[in-house]
């Protein structure tokens, strides 16, 4: 739409000029022809609007600023104004265009095999609306906002295909106000989390990212809250037990590490390879530790079997609690080996071994195998799981197949490092893979472990705590 301001301050609307895209501009330029309306000369002003309604009471040029609700981003027409001065004998020239609003975007997951639709929306149930109602006026003449509408978000039913990722957006006009606390509605699902109050408004002409998703039973809703993984499982770097904290080279493969076994709460690591080896910690309380190899018998490492509470689950952190990772324990070789290793200056920061739930954005449960498919979300698998000989001792043997963990916009891959039984045989090298968590299983004898083969995934089984099995930390 184009507008045009006399000298004397009136406003005459013009034609809806036609557009075309100028090539090899990603259609973020186009040209048309200004055809001035009948009694309007050079000087004057040219307005613009693209992407929403306008009118001219002939001295304001109101623009509908209601918000849009969230649709897919390529379906979305976002609001744009510009002006030239236009002097006499000259052409109109370049009209450069500004954002009137913001985006706020939302990458919706659908864990299940169905298709999730539901009327999408972000709630609050305290503090101000962060940007203009429906029914809101905006005056380009003015630069201001001459009608303050009160009309409801028109909310808008989105549909996510099965076991994929969609990315919504919504058009706002920021009006000042600080986003608050506010959680993701779905129908008559509301997020069991919320994301904190902003600490500032919204900008016009930027994008604000959101990820959430829909259960694998569409019982529940949540935003996402991703880890930062480490860039390896554990291995043996020739003096210590260690892991890259971030992927070195994905191209190379360096965060397929096969990673050396740990007994579920045992720190000391035990080879994946038919050359058994035993990396055994020297605790130094106020000083010095350090590391030793050996060739301790499985059956004589330390662990957790045996310990026994009641309301084990997959969010439980008995490993990552402080009467797990005393110096006592430590003395013992027992604890958290990521705390362990943060603790003893091996790696840098703070990490923790993850929880059953950490390894289950999805919400499956306990002790269910999910199928894999080409859209499987949150793990899809690559790689052939083929068997895997010749295996290093350090754990440092690059691992093809394996499975690859997506929580909103945070990927990490896990190999198929295989495993040892509860009598320290070693098994299934490039066929199974599996991860302790710190999560512990009702009973005596039993622990939570992430495990995947060709088939299929069980993002939280629970098995014998005395099976060695490579250990991913999170940062804390």
């Amino acid at each position: 739409l184009l507008f045009f301001q006399k000298p004397d301050g009136s406003v005459v609307a013009g034609d809806e000029p036609t557009i075309t895209i100028v090539p090899d501009t990603d259609s973020k330029k186009a040209t048309f022809d200004v055809i001035l309306p009948a009694g309007v000369t050079a000087p004057c002003t040219v307005y613009l609007v693209h992407g929403a309604t306008a009118a001219t009471d002939g001295s304001k040029i109101e623009v509908d600023v209601s918000p849009v609700g969230f649709k897919k981003l390529d379906e979305l027409v976002t609001p744009l104004t510009g002006k030239v001065e236009v002097v006499s004998g000259s052409s109109v020239g370049a009209i450069p265009l500004h954002h009137l609003g913001a985006l706020q975007c939302l990458t919706l997951v659908n864990y299940w095999e169905n298709a999730f639709t539901a009327t999408l929306e972000l709630s609050y149930t305290a503090g101000d609306e962060w940007f203009y109602k429906a029914g809101s006026k905006y005056d380009l003449i003015s630069e201001s906002v001459t009608n303050i509408g009160s009309g409801t978000t028109p909310w808008q039913e989105v549909s996510v295909p099965a076991t994929q990722a969609v990315l919504f957006a919504q058009w706002v006009m920021p009006n000042g106000n600080i986003p608050p606390v506010i959680g993701l509605k779905a129908g008559s699902l509301v997020s069991s989390n919320q994301k904190s109050a902003r600490s500032a408004g919204l900008e016009r002409g930027r994008a604000y990212h959101l990820y959430g998703s829909a259960n694998y039973y569409h019982t529940g809703l949540k935003f996402a809250e991703p880890l930062v993984w480490a860039g390896s499982n554990i291995y043996w770097d020739g003096t210590q037990l260690t892991f890259d904290e971030t992927v070195v080279d994905a191209g190379a493969g360096s965060d397929l590490k096969q990673g050396v076994f740990f007994k579920w709460g045992s720190l000391v690591g035990v080879s994946p390879s038919l050359s058994y080896v035993t990396y055994t910690p020297i605790y130094v309380m106020g000083g010095a530790s350090s590391w030793i190899s050996g060739t301790t018998p499985y059956n004589s490492i330390l662990d957790f079997y045996g310990a026994n509470i009641s309301g084990g689950g997959q969010t439980n952190t008995y490993l990552n609690d402080t009467q797990q990772n005393t110096d006592f324990m430590y003395l013992t070789s027992r604890g958290d080996i990521c705390k362990y290793l943060s603790k003893t200056g091996a790696v840098e920061g703070n990490w923790r071994m993850p929880t059953g739930a950490d390894f289950n954005a999805a919400g499956i449960a306990e002790h269910a195998m999910v199928g894999w498919s080409t859209n499987s979300l949150p793990w899809s698998r690559f790689g052939t799981f083929a068997t895997v000989s010749g295996a290093e001792a350090d754990g440092t043997t690059l691992v093809g197949s394996g499975g690859t963990y997506t929580v909103g916009h945070a990927v990490s891959r896990f190999p198929a490092s295989g495993y040892r039984d509860h009598n320290g045989m070693l098994l299934s090298i490039g066929t199974y893979g599996n991860n302790w968590s710190s999560s512990i299983f009702t009973g005596t004898d039993m622990a939570f472990h992430m495990v995947f083969v060709f088939s299929g995934f069980y993002p939280v089984y629970y098995f014998n705590r005395r099976y060695g099995f490579p250990v991913r930390c999170v940062r804390e």
